[in-house]
């Protein structure tokens, strides 16, 4: 093994240069408490505490590495199912981004009278989405939404929306009626 103050070192033995092995060091000197370590899954692992922002680019393998997340006392945790647990000003809140839960599909026809497409909203919902199988045009939008305010939806058209359960959508045509196709997906 070679090695020189303040610069990485290599094992010359797995290969003739630097570029060439995968058995790469640095020599870190100190002394007392300044480098530390941790116990991580049974092997100690050096704590790394950076002063400036820097870019760091670290290759990770899905099958042998993993990587923590933290601030030093707590640390950022993966359910099961891919969801992150998130505290917002002392309140709990669950993070997901798959609907997982129920399903509820409706048609709705929309007149020239502004109304809600659906009579009820889904509880827990997470996404909305919804179709014009109708010949015309139709607006969409808050209660009262009209053909000068709404957001049109030509005939033919399907949209998605992240929209939970407390957001109702009204929607309404300038003239003849459009027939609405809507799923809602809960969590």
């Amino acid at each position: 093994m070679s090695g020189f103050k303040g610069q990485l070192s290599f094992d010359a033995t797995s290969a003739d240069t630097l570029a060439a092995s995968d058995l790469i060091g640095s020599i870190i000197r100190a002394s007392g408490a300044s480098v530390t370590s941790t116990l991580v899954a049974a092997k100690q692992a050096l704590d790394v505490y950076l002063v400036n922002a820097m870019p760091i680019e670290v290759d990770l393998s899905h099958t042998s590495d993993s990587i923590q997340i933290g601030d030093g006392t707590d640390l950022l945790a993966i359910n099961a199912d891919g969801s992150l647990n998130v505290t917002i000003n002392n309140t709990a809140l669950t993070v997901s981004d798959i609907s997982n839960g129920a399903i509820e599909n409706t048609a709705k026809v929309v007149t020239t009278t502004s109304a809600a497409l659906l009579s009820s909203q889904q509880t827990g919902r997470k996404d909305l989405w919804l179709q014009n199988r109708g010949t015309v045009n139709a607006f969409i939008g808050k209660t009262g939404v009209t053909t000068a305010n709404g957001f049109e939806v030509q005939k033919g058209v399907s949209l998605e929306f992240r929209l939970g359960s407390a957001v109702s959508l009204h929607a309404v045509t300038a003239t003849s009626t459009a027939d609405f196709r809507l799923m809602e997906f809960a969590a």
